[in-house]
């Protein structure tokens, strides 16, 4: 990438930065109306686990609006989105690390310095935060990793810390992914978050253990690997009425297979909803956004939508800045 270049593309992402709404986005609905979660933010350039700035818009613009986010502590007790520390992601993720800091946690301001895949912006709670304001539709799935009840304890209250001094209405958009029920009393104790997922992939219960536990705790959607996702399983739950989320899926023959035996959603990668549900509202908006994001410049002069301004009837969506500057992004990194 030449020097150009990336000056044109920091500038844009500065400007995306900034903390206003997202225009034509809808205020958030049920967060169980999507059937797709973005894994780690979604894939970029054939890239998983990134967790970057870059990949929620991307995988915004794709029709995502569920987004499942790897938050763990850094070395100075601060919220980085990160799958874990080890060395094999440093090497991978951000090989620009010194190579004595690839082992453990990094302060905050080391994990932010160094870009992902050398050129993906890392997310921390704060920035995490300021997406969640931008744009009033998405949910942020917390997969926080460790059941130690010290651990807990700190990353959900700076969780609710930070949110709250942000907008405390941000928290009704932020759905912890919780590993065990003594995990999930700990986290209501801290804040009743309205929703939250019982995520069974760390457990060794039992169907019939996993299904009672459910019942008895009034747990409202489940998590699971795709080994644990038998017909019994689903069945048990579906007869509760409690949603299955599945991970994580990328082949589409995979995921029509476990649709079959009535598997709710899935966590992926890559796959979108045209492919996975191409008659859907988010289908439908995805397309939207793409047809005008590849419209000729003369004809995006009145394309972004004032504050306020509501789209004729049966319109499709108009580009808002935000989109134009996702748009710009994707050129860029997706070639």
């Amino acid at each position: 990438m030449n020097k150009h270049l990336t000056g044109v593309l920091a500038l844009l992402l500065t400007l995306a930065l900034l903390p206003f709404q997202h225009a034509s986005a809808k205020e958030a609905g049920p967060w169980t109306d999507q059937t797709l979660i973005a894994h780690a933010m979604g894939g970029i350039s054939g890239e998983t686990l990134t967790n970057s700035y870059e990949a929620f818009l991307i995988n915004y613009e794709k029709g995502h609006r569920l987004f499942e986010v790897d938050l763990n502590l850094t070395s100075d007790g601060h919220l980085a989105a990160r799958h874990d520390w080890l060395r094999y992601l440093s090497d991978r993720l951000q090989p620009t690390l010194p190579d004595h800091l690839k082992d453990g946690p990094v302060t905050l301001a080391e994990f932010k310095r160094h870009k992902i895949l050398n050129k993906y912006t890392p997310l921390d709670l704060d920035l995490l935060l300021q997406l969640l304001e931008q744009y009033p539709d998405a949910y942020i799935v917390t997969d926080t990793k460790s059941e130690d009840p010290e651990v807990v304890q700190k990353q959900f209250q700076l969780i609710v810390q930070q949110a709250k001094a942000v907008n405390p209405a941000l928290l009704e958009r932020i759905v912890p992914e919780l590993y065990e029920i003594d995990m999930i009393n700990q986290v209501k104790k801290i804040y009743d978050f309205p929703n939250y997922f019982f995520s069974i992939y760390m457990t060794s219960y039992s169907e019939k253990e996993i299904i009672s536990l459910v019942k008895k705790n009034n747990i409202k959607a489940v998590a699971m690997p795709v080994e644990r996702a038998t017909s019994t399983m689903i069945g048990g739950l579906s007869k509760l009425g409690v949603p299955v989320y599945v991970h994580t899926v990328n082949e589409l023959k995979e995921v029509n297979k476990l649709k079959k035996i009535g598997v709710h959603g899935f966590y992926t990668d890559f796959l979108t909803y045209r492919e996975v549900s191409p008659d859907s509202a988010a289908a439908k908006t995805q397309t939207a956004v793409k047809a005008a994001s590849a419209a000729p410049a003369g004809n995006q002069t009145n394309s972004v939508v004032q504050a306020g301004e509501k789209p004729a009837p049966g319109a499709p969506p108009k580009e808002t800045l935000m989109q134009k500057l996702a748009s710009l992004v994707i050129q860029v990194f997706e070639k």
